[in-house]
């Protein structure tokens, strides 16, 4: 039975959202060679991004990103929401 296009659009929003935010994040880093930590802000999002002391490598945050969207699937957030559902995962994430 086909799924309805939305979800499939959920999706795909929930993969370019999660993904674009994680695109941020490097170039920040890639930015601000050297530092630790750093804010990250994203638009629509009220806040930022708190970045952990030592850099995250793309391997890490890919590990991160695939756990959310392996939780999220099932949701379907608005494509705002998403961008601060996952914000809010990756900073709880940097805290551990």
């Amino acid at each position: 039975m086909p799924k309805p296009a939305t979800e499939q659009n959920y999706l795909y929003e929930l993969d370019k959202t999660t993904s674009d935010i994680l695109a941020q994040i490097m170039t920040y880093q890639k930015d601000h060679p050297g530092e630790g930590g750093g804010e990250v802000s994203v638009q629509d999002v009220e806040k930022p991004i708190e970045l952990p002391a030592n850099p995250m490598t793309l391997p890490q945050l890919q590990r991160i990103r695939r756990q959310f969207i392996t939780l999220n699937r099932q949701h379907n957030f608005s494509k705002s929401r998403i961008k601060e559902i996952f914000v809010n995962y990756l900073n709880d994430q940097f805290l551990r």
